[in-house]
């Protein structure tokens, strides 16, 4: 692993051995979880090779065990939130062109919003075979000499092997991308992190996290996420025609969230193996349509009642803009923007660029 620190010596990049704490699991990452590891209780799923009638019978009784297991913690306590509490940042994002543009925009219009920069860690999950390239471009976007914020860079191998996930949706692979489905396991690639705020890095940030932070998911709450509230439905997502679909309480005209902006109580995913249960639903996903896209229906499924998490103030997700028209009112009062849809800034056809070129440094790209 390599880790950017706060440092205004010549050496900007310090090299932490394997097991320097807490990351030392970072060093060398792969996209599927060990089989030896202790952090997850990885589920085992041959879902190819057995009947529909078997799976349902599993997954109903794993959708009773995590109903029951998660309700059981519930408090109703909302405890104030340390602010002195380090703030966690995952971004997540291949090496490709585009996909560094969108991360180390995003990243920029996330620091440059930062009041207390010194109390932020921002931890870049990316391709390890290009992993020179990113840090590179990162230093061009935040000189060592006036970073304060730290930022872990992780390189994670990405081979066809560890990710053959299908994905049911018409838009064209983005859903597919293997980065993607790092967030089902920062629970297990974080293990030092209490709370975390996972970003899509097709976003702008408009105001310091720090507020949306130590706002949510406080003290000893037994909640797993926070989310901005959405008025799309289950059914655009869910195939609500399906046996083990039916068998769920979930209802085609509940409201969903948007999984591109989630603040992450990381302890109690642990405790509960939220990390195991996303890919279960995967894997039979894999073997039966339940859903179509990539990596939100897993966590509705998941998180779909109201009693097990949060939410925030919708200004922090205030997504669309790679789709649909925005009023003005909608755009002046934002925190976050967020590029859901096909139309994103840094392609020829984007919407609303103007908002995104504020923190795109083109000559820091020049050479990849």
């Amino acid at each position: 692993m390599i880790r950017y620190q706060p440092d205004t010596g010549a050496a900007g990049l310090v090299a932490l051995e394997p097991n320097t704490p807490p990351y030392r699991h970072h060093a060398h990452c792969t996209l599927v979880q060990s089989a030896a590891s202790h952090s997850m209780r990885r589920v085992k799923c041959t879902a190819r090779k057995v009947r529909l009638s078997v799976l349902c019978s599993i997954l109903i009784a794993s959708i009773v065990g995590l109903k029951c297991s998660l309700l059981k913690c519930i408090n109703f306590v909302h405890e104030r939130c340390s602010s002195d509490e380090r703030i966690h940042v995952a971004f997540s994002s291949s090496s490709s062109k585009d996909q560094l543009k969108a991360l180390c925009t995003a990243m920029n219009s996330l620091i440059a919003h930062l009041q207390k920069p010194e109390t932020v860690t921002v931890h870049v999950f990316t391709s390890h075979s290009n992993l020179q390239g990113v840090l590179n471009i990162l230093d061009c976007y935040f000189p060592v000499d006036s970073r304060r914020a730290i930022i872990d860079v992780i390189g994670v191998e990405e081979s066809a092997q560890h990710h053959s996930f299908k994905v049911r949706s018409q838009n064209d692979g983005r859903l597919a991308n293997a980065f993607n489905f790092i967030r089902f396991r920062f629970d297990d690639l974080l293990p030092g992190v209490r709370k975390l705020l996972y970003l899509d890095t097709d976003v702008i940030v408009l105001d310091d996290v720090a507020d949306l932070f130590h706002n949510n998911l406080c003290g000893k709450t037994k909640k797993f996420i926070s989310v901005a509230p959405r008025a799309q439905t289950m059914n655009r997502m869910l195939n609500f025609s399906h046996p083990i679909i039916k068998k769920t309480e979930i209802q085609p005209d509940q409201t969903t969230f948007n999984a591109g902006v989630m603040l992450l109580q990381l302890e109690n995913w642990r405790t509960h193996h939220i990390g195991s249960i996303l890919m279960f639903w995967q894997e039979l996903n894999d073997a039966t349509a339940l859903y179509s896209h990539g990596t939100q229906p897993p966590l509705l499924l998941t998180f779909h009642h109201l009693d097990v998490r949060d939410t925030f103030d919708p200004t922090w997700n205030v997504d669309g803009l790679g789709w649909r028209s925005l009023s003005k009112s909608e755009l002046e009062n934002a925190k976050l923007l967020h590029w859901t849809g096909p139309r994103k800034p840094w392609l020829k056809s984007g919407r609303y660029v103007q908002y995104w070129q504020k923190f795109y440094r083109s000559e820091c790209h020049s050479s990849v």
